[in-house]
């Protein structure tokens, strides 16, 4: 619960070992890295092969991947912040 009250760490109850902790957000954001980097191609696959007819359909995917990379941008970004303290 303390964590939750204090830092905003992921886990309801603090690891004892903070090195712990720090490892496996360190895990996270790695994760959250390749998922970025993922979603960020796929935007630019978007981009690239958006035809006339398809128009709507590309617009909605675009607006969805983008939305979706700035959550996890943010979450990312929390991490590394996190990881440097």
């Amino acid at each position: 619960m303390e964590a939750t009250q204090n830092d905003g760490r992921l886990a309801r109850i603090p690891l004892k070992n903070r090195d712990r902790e720090v490892e496996a957000h360190q895990l996270l954001h790695s994760r959250f890295s390749h998922m970025i980097e993922n979603y960020k191609a796929a935007l630019e696959s978007l981009t690239r092969h958006s035809s006339e007819i398809h128009r709507r359909r590309m617009q909605l995917a675009r607006d969805f991947l983008t939305g979706e990379l700035r959550i996890l941008e943010s979450a990312s970004s929390w991490l590394k912040n996190y990881c440097q303290l």
